[in-house]
């Protein structure tokens, strides 16, 4: 987190935290609007890139604490059963050998987001093959900054992604299968259906 956390403390005090730490230089801050806005041009005067992310809740920050409970009861009845394929958690980038219940998801909601820790902790078996599926890709570029700041290039640490805002969906799927493909991940099409094989190699990494 370095200058941005500095900054949070400096300029926001309690009402800026450290919500997530997406890589080596992707920290994300949130809080006060107008805390916020203080250490923006604290980093600026420092020469620290940093931008607005247009987001309509503060979250991993004090401002969900009121949400809380309500989340708590809302999820009380799950019963969540273990995971099926290993499961990396963002909030304590550690395995997940439990199925997430309630008490989880309130922490996943409140505590910072440690997306940097869970992908180094993928790392720590060594290269690997990313998949960010969504709608966009927007966690690539920090996906490859923590490969390589551990020594891993693009060849070693391939970040593919599911879909492209703009482009045609099947269009999409079908590229993307075709460089998992290439980069050694087995991919079989059946239909409409494409299955990444070797799951018992894939680790998943939820929000």
């Amino acid at each position: 987190a370095g200058r941005p956390a500095e900054a949070a403390a400096r300029h926001g005090g309690s009402r800026v935290e450290v919500a997530g730490v997406n890589s080596p230089s992707a920290t994300v801050l949130a809080g006060d609007p107008d805390a916020v806005e203080a250490c923006l041009a604290g980093l600026a005067a420092q020469g620290v890139p940093a931008h607005r992310v247009a987001m309509g809740v503060a979250s991993h920050t004090a401002h969900c604490e009121t949400l809380l409970p309500e989340l708590g009861e809302a999820l009380a009845g799950i019963r969540p059963l273990p995971p099926r394929v290993p499961l990396l958690s963002t909030v304590t980038a550690a395995p997940l050998t439990d199925g997430p219940g309630a008490g989880y998801w309130r922490r996943n909601l409140r505590e910072p987001v440690r997306f940097a820790d869970a992908v180094g902790r993928v790392l720590d078996d060594g290269p690997a093959v990313f998949l960010e599926v969504g709608p966009h890709p927007v966690l690539g570029r920090a996906i490859a900054e923590t490969a390589a700041a551990r020594g891993l290039d693009a060849a070693r640490a391939p970040v593919c992604a599911s879909l492209r805002r703009g482009q045609d969906a099947r269009a999409a799927l079908l590229q993307t299968a075709a460089r998992l493909h290439r980069v050694g991940v087995a991919v079989v099409r059946g239909g409409y259906l494409l299955t990444v094989g070797a799951l018992a190699g894939v680790v998943f990494v939820p929000g």
